[in-house]
């Protein structure tokens, strides 16, 4: 529990603090894209590894050497099942040892091709058989790493997406991953996830298309895939502007900095992720957390987003430090309320949101208060 913890405040310390800012919102939607539940058995530890060297280092890289780090993650076969399945007739020592289909099916629904991807469910079953022998060593061998056990594995030729797959060892996953990686199929579903992630939660057509040939062209390169969606027409265009609301972590996040916060110990700011509706690595079905207004934008939630924003806005998280003299330099004098708003929102409040910020000061509400109320208002809540 522990562990998780740290790891937790460390995705939240990062999120708040690393300079490279897209490499760490990259980061957060590969871990939702090939969730892991980490609350349980030896993914409990082996989340440290999850994060820090399979999913981090490949955030931007290519898609490829992204979905093979994943595939040999102990993270994600113990999550799926993986290192259960075993050839028909393998000899072990396992009671529910057999065929495992998990792992295979969400590689193909949720990873790559996607639902509407065109493979069946005997192209599952094929693919499982593919990766038989993919298991981790003994949890009392003192370190969970990815071993292939031949022995396991089922030497028969498959068949996966038309593909005729000789028998090869552990080599066959290693193929029939890459051949996953450059299907179109992949390259159109995770685009649109990407597009849906940054630009809106029904993302323009002509923007997955161009992003999809450019991930084509370059054969799943990540920061080119990005770069063609952040310099996009269509993501300064109006019907994208204020499109998307930020998720849990997005707002904590981005509250703490406005508020110039130093993140010295972050485990109960990651905790209040948690609060927000999403703890961080314990979203328990394969799928994730659902990344829609839809999802976030709940009577309930919108409560507990104005009760963070107070927290962070008066100094009140655990660990974090603000500098709450920093609220009364801001709102002082004639045009404070202008100024504490355009500090926190980058640009000047709308109509609605000024005025009820003069109304709260006129009653008088404190420079605290006022900056909560900005960190609760409807701008804030916007990526």
């Amino acid at each position: 529990g522990r562990v998780l913890a740290e790891v937790a405040s460390d995705v939240v310390t990062r999120a708040v603090h690393a300079r490279a800012q897209l490499a760490e919102v990259m980061t957060d939607f590969w871990l939702n894209h090939f969730n892991v539940y980490a609350a349980e058995g030896p993914t409990r530890w082996t989340c440290v590894e999850w994060v820090r060297d399979t999913i981090r280092p490949h955030a931007l890289g290519r898609f490829r050497d992204l979905l093979r780090a994943t595939a040999q993650s102990p993270a994600m076969l113990y999550y799926l099942d993986n290192y259960l399945s075993t050839a028909p007739g393998a000899r072990t020592r396992r009671k529910n040892a057999g065929l495992n289909e998990n792992y295979a099916r969400e590689l193909m629904e949720l990873h790559t091709l996607g639902v509407t991807g065109g493979y069946t469910q005997s192209d599952v079953q094929e693919l499982a058989r593919v990766f038989t022998g993919w298991t981790i060593t003994p949890q009392r061998s003192g370190r969970i790493a990815f071993v292939f056990v031949p022995w396991l594995h089922d030497g028969g030729v498959k068949s996966v997406l038309g593909h005729r797959i000789e028998p090869d060892g552990q080599a066959e996953g290693e193929g029939v991953l890459d051949l996953l990686a450059r299907e179109p199929a992949t390259a159109e579903h995770v685009v649109r996830k990407l597009a849906s992630r940054f630009v809106a939660d029904v993302p323009p057509e002509t923007l997955v298309q161009r992003a999809k040939n450019v991930w084509l062209r370059t054969d799943g390169d990540l920061a080119e895939v990005m770069r063609t969606i952040l310099e996009s027409d269509e993501l300064f265009a109006a019907p994208s502007r204020d499109a998307k609301v930020k998720s849990p972590l997005e707002l904590l996040a981005s509250a703490l900095r406005s508020a110039h916060a130093d993140v010295r110990q972050g485990m109960v700011a990651a905790k209040l992720v948690g609060d927000l509706g999403q703890p961080i690595l314990r979203a328990e079905p394969p799928t994730g957390w659902k990344e829609t207004a839809d999802a976030v934008v709940t009577a309930g939630g919108m409560v507990t987003r104005f009760d963070v924003a107070t927290r962070v806005a008066s100094n009140r998280v655990a660990g974090v430090r603000t500098d709450t003299a920093r609220w009364a330099r801001l709102a002082s004098g004639a045009d404070g309320i202008d100024a504490l708003a355009q500090d926190i929102l980058l640009v000047p409040p709308s109509a609605d949101t000024r005025a009820a910020l003069v109304e709260a000061r006129d009653a008088g509400a404190t420079p605290d208060l006022l900056a909560a109320l900005v960190l609760s208002s409807p701008e804030f809540q916007q990526q």
